[in-house]
């Protein structure tokens, strides 16, 4: 973890490398397969994805509505990072089918 409070700054990292928050974001992993996405201002979402996920075509992110159900959004996965815009205290699921 890394924080930098004069500026209102930090980074969660994991033991392979991948960023799970950073400024009032959150790619938190819950399977292999599947992240849990939340920004606290929104806006642009861009993280590194695993390795092993190979085939862009399969990486899908939906938006999560109160009521459970799925809006599936587009991404942009380039040099192993997903981008998408996120709207405000709005959980995503990004999943690799």
């Amino acid at each position: 973890m890394e924080i930098n409070s004069r500026a209102s700054k930090y980074s969660v990292t994991l033991g392979n490398g991948l960023v799970i928050a950073r400024d009032y974001t959150t790619f938190a992993p819950v399977r292999d397969n599947e992240y849990l996405v939340c920004s606290l201002k929104g806006g642009l979402i861009r993280y590194r994805i695993p390795d092993y996920w190979l085939e862009a075509a399969r990486i899908k992110v939906f938006t999560i509505h109160e009521d459970g159900t799925l809006d599936q959004l587009i991404c942009k996965i380039a040099d192993k990072y997903i981008e998408f815009n996120a709207e405000p205290k709005v959980p995503y699921k990004v999943v690799y089918e």
